[in-house]
């Protein structure tokens, strides 16, 4: 029935984004939730900071700036907000780990199926990219090199027609429930990942051949 796979990066084929985010939150000496609330504020408004980062319209640096003195703000005091946004990257970033078992299932699907990944990213950020098997990936839709992102329908039938498949042939995996909405919106069927149990039970039965 499904000819293809697509799958989001952060939190889905790594360790949870919202865990790594709240340990920076304590680094910096803010209220655990803090950064990630606030990245996520507007994020699908075209006119957000955190759109504009993400669409490659917006440099890291001046995001950092502006979300320091947003976490402050909502803090109602000085925090420890480092200056360099080197810095800032490697403490928001550095926990974050390989999801080993949901690669081993990507290679699975993909023995058999295309498989793509869509992610939502950041220019500043590609060196992520040297940390996975992206060779598992026939196709890689960044937003932050397409000008657009999730849950943008334009971005899901781009990564569809890179693929060669029809959305409604596709299966869609992300942790963020506004994507998955926006992929079922375009016809796809989406999953919302909320563990890798529950991710491989859900995809067993789509993906029979990958799990025989």
């Amino acid at each position: 029935m499904f000819e293809a796979a697509i799958f989001d990066f952060g939190g889905v084929v790594t360790t949870s984004v919202a865990e790594a985010f709240s340990r920076f939150d304590e680094q910096v000496g803010a209220e655990k939730g803090t950064v990630l609330r606030l990245m996520r504020e507007a994020r699908d408004e075209a006119t957000s900071e955190f759109h504009r980062l993400e669409t490659g319209e917006m440099s890291e640096a001046d995001f950092y700036a502006s979300l320091g003195a947003k976490v402050a703000a909502a803090a109602g005091r000085d925090i420890d907000w480092p200056a360099d946004p080197k810095q800032i990257r490697r403490m928001l970033l550095g926990s974050l780990r390989r999801n080993e078992e949901m690669l081993a299932v990507v290679a699975a699907i993909g023995r058999h199926h295309p498989v793509g990944m869509l992610t939502n990213n950041v220019r500043e950020w590609a060196a992520w990219r040297d940390h996975y098997p992206m060779d598992l990936f026939r196709v890689v839709v960044d937003s932050c090199e397409v000008g657009m992102r999730k849950p943008d329908p334009r971005i899901y039938r781009l990564t569809c027609e890179r693929l060669g498949v029809e959305p409604q042939r596709a299966v869609f995996v992300d942790d963020f429930p506004q994507n998955v909405q926006g992929a079922a919106a375009v016809g796809m069927h989406a999953i919302l990942f909320t563990s890798t149990d529950a991710t491989v039970a859900a995809l067993r039965p789509l993906f029979p051949r990958a799990f025989s």
